[in-house]
Order: C-alpha cells, then sequence, then structure tokens
C-alpha cells in the first residue's frame, strides 16, 4: 500500500510536461511551421504573388545569366551577389517555380527560429526559458513571415544571420578552439555576402575576443587571425572577382556610397528611399546612372570604388548643409530600424497585411521583437559575454539608421 501510494504521489502531472523546456519549443517550432503552411495555403494563387518586381527581378535575370553561363560580371559587383549565385543553384537543380522558391524561403525561417534557440540557449545556459522567449518572439513574428512570402533575399540573410549568430557563441561560451573561430569567420563572411552591412560583425567579435581577459594574450592574437582567416575566405570569391572584373579592390559590392548619398541627399526630406533627379529607383539604372553623374561632374573615368567614395562624400556634405534635417531623417531611419514601422521597398507590408489577416493580431511585427532586444541589451551591458552581440546590434542599427539599404 506505501509504495502504490508513493508512486502515486511520484507519478508526474500531466501539466508538469509543459515545464520541460524541449517539449515547449517542440510546440513552438510545431506551430510555427502549421501557421506558415495555413499562410501558403491561403496565398497560394493570389494574384499579387505571381510575378516579381524590382530586386526581386533584378537577382532573377542576374541568376539565368549565371545559369546561362556567365559567371562573372563584367565588372565589380554593384550589389551583393549572394543571392543570384543562391538562385541560380536551385534554378539548376530545378526549382525555378515561385511555389517552391516561397517554400525555401519558410524552410529557411523555420531554420531561424531553431538556430535563434540554439543560440539562446548556450548564451544563457542557466535560464532555458529565456531561449525559449527568444524563439517565440521570432517563430511569430509577421514581418518575417511577410519577407519569406517573396522570391528575395530577406529569408535567405535571416537564416545566415542566426547561422553566424550560433557559431560565434559557440565559440565565444565555450572553449575557444582554433577551429570554431575559423567556423565562425566562414559564416559571418557568408552573411555579408548576402546583406553587406553584416560586415559590422567583424569588428564586433575582434573588440569580444581583444577584451576577453579570460584569454591569455597569444590567445587572443590566434583567434582574431583565425576568425579574420575564415571570414576572408568566404568572401574572397567576391573580392577576387571584383579585382579581376573589374580592376578594383572592392571586399564585397560598391553600393555603399551610393546608399549613403540616396539616404542623405538634401532633396531626401522624408528619410525614405527617395531616387535622386538624374536617375530611378532600379538598380540596372542606378549603377549606370551614378556613375555617369560622378563621372560628369568630375570629367574623368572613374573605377567602382572611386564612384561610391565620390557619393558618400557628397552626401556627406549635403548632411552637413542642414544638420536638422538630417537628424529628422536619421531619427525617422533609427525607429524603423527598431522596427517602429514597415517603410515601403519593393512591396509594402500594410498593404499585403491588408490582404492576409493572418499577418495581422496576434502576431506581431520586428518592433516587438526589436524592443525585447533592446531590453536585453541593457540589461546585458555590463556582460562580457555579450560584448560581441551587443556591438553588433549597436553598429548595425547605426548603420541600417545612415543609409537606407545594401
Amino acid at each position: 500500500m506505501f509504495c502504490v501510494e508513493n508512486a502515486k504521489m511520484m507519478k508526474p502531472s500531466r501539466w508538469n510536461i509543459f515545464s520541460n523546456p524541449s517539449i515547449l519549443f517542440g510546440i513552438i517550432i510545431i506551430t510555427a511551421v502549421l501557421v506558415r503552411i495555413c499562410l501558403f495555403v491561403f496565398t497560394l494563387n493570389d494574384p499579387y504573388l505571381q510575378f516579381r518586381v524590382g530586386d526581386e527581378q533584378y537577382y532573377h535575370e542576374w541568376a539565368l545569366e549565371i545559369l546561362n553561363g556567365q559567371l562573372a560580371k563584367e565588372t565589380a559587383f554593384f550589389t551583393t551577389p549572394l543571392y543570384a549565385y543562391y538562385l541560380a543553384l536551385i534554378y539548376y537543380a530545378g526549382v525555378s517555380d515561385l511555389v517552391y522558391i516561397r517554400l525555401l524561403n519558410m524552410a529557411m525561417g523555420i531554420g531561424t527560429i531553431y538556430l535563434t534557440y540554439l543560440s539562446a540557449r548556450l548564451a544563457v545556459k542557466q535560464n532555458r526559458f529565456g531561449a525559449l522567449i527568444a524563439a517565440f518572439l521570432v517563430a511569430f513574428c509577421a514581418s518575417a513571415m511577410f519577407y519569406e512570402l517573396f522570391p528575395e533575399k530577406t529569408a535567405l540573410v535571416l537564416f545566415l544571420t542566426s547561422l553566424s549568430i550560433y557559431f560565434i557563441t559557440r565559440a565565444a561560451t565555450g572553449k575557444s578552439l582554433p577551429l570554431k573561430w575559423l567556423i565562425a569567420g566562414l559564416s559571418v563572411g557568408l552573411a555579408a555576402l548576402g546583406h553587406s552591412l553584416l560586415l559590422v560583425v567583424v569588428p564586433s567579435v575582434w573588440i569580444y575576443i581583444f577584451f576577453n581577459r579570460g584569454m591569455p594574450k597569444s590567445a587572443v592574437i590566434k583567434s582574431i587571425v583565425i576568425f579574420s582567416l575564415g571570414f576572408s575566405i568566404a568572401i574572397a570569391p567576391a573580392t577576387i572577382h571584383n579585382y579581376v572584373q573589374g580592376g578594383d579592390f572592392i571586399l564585397i559590392s560598391a553600393q555603399g556610397g551610393h546608399t549613403f548619398y540616396i539616404a542623405n541627399f538634401e532633396g531626401n526630406l522624408t528619410g525614405a528611399y527617395t531616387s535622386p533627379p538624374f536617375s530611378i529607383s532600379n538598380i540596372r539604372v542606378e549603377e549606370a546612372s551614378f556613375k555617369k553623374e560622378a563621372e560628369r561632374q568630375t570629367e574623368r573615368a572613374m573605377k567602382p570604388s572611386e564612384v561610391s567614395r565620390f557619393w558618400f562624400r557628397k552626401g556627406l556634405s549635403d548632411t552637413k548643409k542642414n544638420p536638422q534635417l538630417s537628424f529628422q531623417r536619421f531619427w525617422k531611419r533609427l525607429r524603423w530600424s527598431l522596427g517602429a514601422g514597415e517603410p515601403s521597398d519593393t512591396r509594402t507590408f500594410e498593404f499585403y497585411k491588408s490582404r492576409y489577416f493572418i499577418l495581422g493580431y496576434p502576431f506581431w511585427g520586428f518592433g516587438v521583437v526589436s524592443c525585447m532586444g533592446m531590453i536585453g541589451f541593457a540589461l546585458s551591458l555590463g556582460n562580457r559575454k555579450f560584448l560581441v552581440f551587443n556591438y553588433s546590434i549597436l553598429f548595425f542599427v547605426i548603420g541600417m539608421s545612415l543609409t537606407i539599404s545594401l
């Protein structure tokens, strides 16, 4: 009788199952998959998802050129090349229909959730429920699900960013083995090939390693060198391509000065994307028109890096002319970067949100994720373990606020 009573007392309650973080994470993942399947089915025959526009069309045409044997551009890359080569690869595998590209985007979205959970678990080992909160915020972010609907690079960039964070976290929280830092460098380089602003992660990692008091000086130097080597190996194809094809030293792409000028020239009164009088909102046209206008003003032929520097200086000059307007533009973009809204780009979030109720309540946008991230940023400022993440966030937000996009 005693044994039976004890057995009953020891038998776990059905509700105790839900206190298991692994089970809760499983529920998050399964629910996230089901929500995305519902969104996919609901939008399957929507005519607004049956075509490519803007950057989507540009990368599609570039991928077709690669598929047809034109592996290199005739000059240095103007914009980040990874998504074009990714598309060419999946086209080569027979996956060219928009439906399948959307499915791949959703698969990468689920991968982003999983990697976020793994990274948070490594970073906050003493609080597995903190990792669940991070995964939950990413899993049901309507902004992320919105970008998964279209054949554009955001889903891939988010996945590669979360992959970089995971490998950096592994290297930073465990025993700092050379191979870990090499893999971390490779992942950051690969992500930067998708979005140039992710270059800010590199100095963030350097700062973290340099100020890691738990590492001897020799290990600090070795870790920085190995991480930098991995990063260099990852971006080397783009850098070599730019030098061979354009005769110019450009790490990844030559778009930086152009985007800074578009964001900050005196005719931009709102802080949003505003084309200058000599150009229009089209990547192919921008590359040619910005080069033509720079050469007209300087009265000489210019390399892509020289064109970029020229427009950066012009943007900086216009910023100094009207400090009040410059601050207003910066403040608006800072709020956008922190998720106060989704500024229109190739597609308009509010338009699609009005068409697909599933993108609205009870789900949230990047604003909620950013606010929670800022709270974590503030609470962890005194913890050196989070230095690399905090500097990455800080540099990335400042970079986004100074430019339009890269």
